[in-house]
């Protein structure tokens, strides 16, 4: 993939199809992948068009900072976003505030927002539902230990799928994805760390 070329990867409804009536243009390819759970939290129509910020955000493949805090950066992408929301209230209630970044696209990657995230939080827990070892959530810690590591007080936490091929039965499926107890456990154990 070239740099000319773009990977979305769509947490909401919204934001998938303004990926989709945007991104999509004549011999220009660009993967857009989005989850079919996306279609749960929301519910409804899919809005036809996104507010002005949010527009000029997405079209500039920006991060999205779901929740600012101080504690931890929490960067949960496309699916796992809103189990990275879920964790954080949890957290919040448990004394611990925790800044939530939704990367949005995956190339280009929004490293800016990413790093300005753990700088201002000094701590980072990356979650995604793809296995832990070799994707992109293993990329997105590989930039914040590259970029950010001065600001780093603990190592890097990352929440992923078991090493194992997705199930087809349902019940197998919960137990091989991350859930947000999975998220909450790693914020815990990156702010009880010494930095």
């Amino acid at each position: 993939m070239d740099a000319t070329q773009r990977e979305l990867h769509a947490a909401r409804q919204s934001h998938a199809a303004h990926f989709l009536r945007g991104d999509l243009r004549p011999g220009e390819p660009c993967p857009v992948c989005a989850q079919e759970v996306i279609a749960l939290p929301e519910g409804g129509p899919v809005p036809a068009a996104l507010d002005a910020a949010e527009k000029a955000a997405t079209a500039a493949a920006r991060a999205a900072k779901e929740q600012a805090a101080r504690a931890a950066a929490l960067l949960g992408a496309a699916s796992s976003a809103f189990a990275t929301l879920q964790a954080a209230e949890e957290a919040e209630k448990q004394g611990v505030s925790v800044e939530v970044v939704d990367p949005r696209t995956l190339q280009p990657l929004d490293e800016e927002t990413l790093v300005a995230s753990v700088r201002k939080t000094n701590r980072a827990v990356v979650a995604h539902e793809a296995v832990t070892r070799m994707g992109f959530g293993a990329e997105i810690a590989a930039v914040l230990q590259y970029q950010a590591f001065d600001w780093l007080d603990a190592p890097v936490e990352r929440v992923g799928a078991k090493f194992a091929p997705l199930p087809f039965a349902p019940v197998m499926e919960e137990y091989v994805v991350p859930h947000a107890n999975d998220v909450l456990e790693a914020i815990q154990r990156t702010v009880q760390r010494d930095g």
